[in-house]
């Protein structure tokens, strides 16, 4: 079995992910935003994602379409993450009929939301 990356190499990773295309890169540093295991690979990738700006398009099917498919995992930290750096924003994701009426059901009445939400 492999031994796993240290947080400095995750760190390196992050940075390195950061200098590619926005698009492509962007639902991996959602994903590292979130990391509970590191807080220097979550500073990391969120600092990446600030620097992405509004540089990501997403409106590109690809990135909404990984978004979407990232938003079935069961972490309430990377569904909000999902949710305010792309879905919300997003004229294409609003257009996906099936999927985004899934994360709306799933945002209001899934396992790791509020009664307060549960409730409307």
């Amino acid at each position: 079995m492999k031994p796993a990356l240290e947080d400095t190499e995750l760190v390196r990773l992050v940075l390195f992910l950061a200098e590619m295309s926005p698009t492509t890169v962007c639902p991996h540093l959602v994903v590292a935003s979130v990391d509970g295991r590191s807080t220097a690979v979550a500073t990391a990738g969120a600092d990446a994602l600030k620097r992405l700006g509004g540089t990501a398009d997403i409106e590109k099917k690809v990135l909404v379409d990984s978004m979407f498919t990232l938003f079935d995992r069961k972490s309430a930290a990377l569904r909000c993450q999902i949710l305010s750096k792309v879905l919300l924003r997003s004229t294409a994701a609003a257009d996906r009929f099936p999927a985004v009426l899934k994360v709306i059901s799933e945002s209001l009445s899934g396992d790791d939301s509020s009664p307060k939400l549960r409730s409307l």
